[in-house]
């Protein structure tokens, strides 16, 4: 079975991939690498020569090749793969996909050291060529919260794990996705949903930062009920 890791830009697919690689013995492909190696330019010379919607298309050809070639390996995947939504299907069929999640905060600070190589960053940063470091940041912690806000349920959706690498603890990271956390047994249950509208509502009302994914806040909850209500049965 294909480990894939997706997540937006700086959250860690790449590290975590070569980590998970290290660990288990697997391959890595990184999607990206694997489609420039293809196209023999970097990812802003294709995105500057030949346009997104190309790239897209090469995207969607290369993870076809990768599913139907290989086999038992990590596949680190771009920011934008999942929202292709034939991209998103193969995902969800032919690999255990993991979601790495990061707060919009941490993703500007890494955004913002880590531009080279990333057109999307460095053309949104062109668009504001006088501004200020914490400009900057601020800039691109609301573009990564827009972001997210239009990706997280499609990343959710192809994924059977949400992962936080926003403190990168690479342990704990890697524990966590090698891991069976009790959470993906009870997702599709009936009380997730009702459950899921409780805690994000608690959440936003009383102002609480979670320190862990709310999939496992969930999970554990779903888990608990199920077990009362097989005590309630006996």
């Amino acid at each position: 079975m294909i480990i894939a890791l997706c997540g937006f830009m700086t959250s860690g697919k790449t590290l975590a991939g070569e980590a998970l690689s290290e660990k288990t013995g697997r391959k890595l492909i990184d999607l990206d690498r694997y489609i420039e190696q293809q196209e023999g330019m970097d990812m802003e010379s294709i995105f500057r020569e030949k346009g997104e919607a190309y790239f897209r298309e090469k995207e969607e050809e290369s993870l076809r090749q990768i599913v139907k070639n290989e086999d038992d390996i990590i596949l680190s995947l771009g920011g934008g793969t999942p929202m292709n939504p034939k991209c998103a299907k193969i995902l969800k069929e032919k690999t255990r996909c993991i979601f790495l999640t990061c707060s919009p905060k941490v993703l500007a600070e890494r955004m913002l050291l880590l531009q080279d190589g990333r057109p999307l960053v460095k053309n949104l940063l062109a668009q504001h060529p006088n501004s200020t470091k914490k400009q900057k940041l601020q800039i691109l912690e609301h573009w990564a919260k827009e972001k997210l806000q239009e990706r997280e349920p499609i990343y959710k959706a192809c994924s059977v794990k949400t992962v936080d690498t926003s403190d990168w603890n690479i342990e704990r990271i890697l524990k966590h996705i090698t891991m069976n956390h009790p959470y993906t047994d009870y997702e599709k249950s009936d009380n997730w949903a009702i459950i899921e509208k409780s805690v994000n509502d608690l959440i936003e009302n009383n102002d609480i930062e979670l320190k862990t994914p709310i999939e496992y806040v969930i999970g554990y909850i779903c888990k608990a009920l199920q077990e009362k209500n097989t005590e309630n049965e006996r």
